[in-house]
């Protein structure tokens, strides 16, 4: 992984990251608040501290069409890194209340380079680009769960894949909360700033 360029990744779409979604969604700080604290409350630090695992996600048939039940259907379009491959996320476990098991995963993308997965509670309007590339989480960090780091497993240009463990606890008012995910694959084959993304995911946690 070349650390440079992952603090590069992070630094331009933090900077490019805008906070107009917060005047349209006015609870999005408190929001933001009690999902980190009810993480925390699973024995983490903090939401960083949650370690990513280098495993296949479950389901990861890079075969199945997406769409089908094993694997729901996304939102938005990614951007194609090497040999014109798009990764994809595997949103296949179920976000239910106090689930264990929970776990967001990437797919057709580079092998042995590093991604970075990030969650908001809010998605920029359709259409929007940030540094030629198509976001559909909110990038402005006082809106961002987190964007954290993951090495991806795998080699060659649409082999790569990565499995975020991420347990969701029992806390009732998490019931009905929209959470918006996409991966951003660090891939010099990419062009531009070096970064294939993947499509947009949406949970509502029941």
């Amino acid at each position: 992984m070349n650390s440079g360029r992952d603090f590069q990744l992070v630094a331009t779409l933090r900077s490019l990251g805008e906070s107009r979604y917060e005047k349209e969604n006015p609870g999005i700080r408190a929001n933001l608040s009690l999902v980190r604290g009810s993480w925390v409350l699973l024995g983490t630090s903090a939401l960083l501290a949650l370690a990513p695992v280098g495993r296949p996600p479950r389901s990861c048939d890079r075969s199945a069409s997406r769409g089908s039940a094993s694997n729901p259907p996304g939102f938005g379009a990614g951007s194609a890194g090497s040999g014109g491959f798009v990764p994809f996320m595997l949103a296949v476990s179920p976000p239910n209340l106090l689930n264990p098991d929970f776990e967001i995963g990437l797919g057709n993308a580079l092998g042995a380079t590093s991604a970075y997965l990030g969650l908001s509670l809010v998605t920029p309007p359709a259409g929007t680009m940030v540094a030629g590339l198509p976001p559909h989480i909110d990038l402005d960090p006082a809106n961002l769960l987190f964007f954290d780091p993951v090495a991806v497993s795998g080699s060659g240009p649409d082999a790569g894949y990565a499995t975020y463990p991420l347990p969701i606890p029992s806390a009732p008012w998490l019931a009905g909360l929209p959470v918006f995910g996409q991966w951003a694959v660090v891939d010099a084959g990419a062009g531009g700033i070096g970064v294939a993304v993947s499509d947009g995911a949406q949970w509502t946690l029941s």
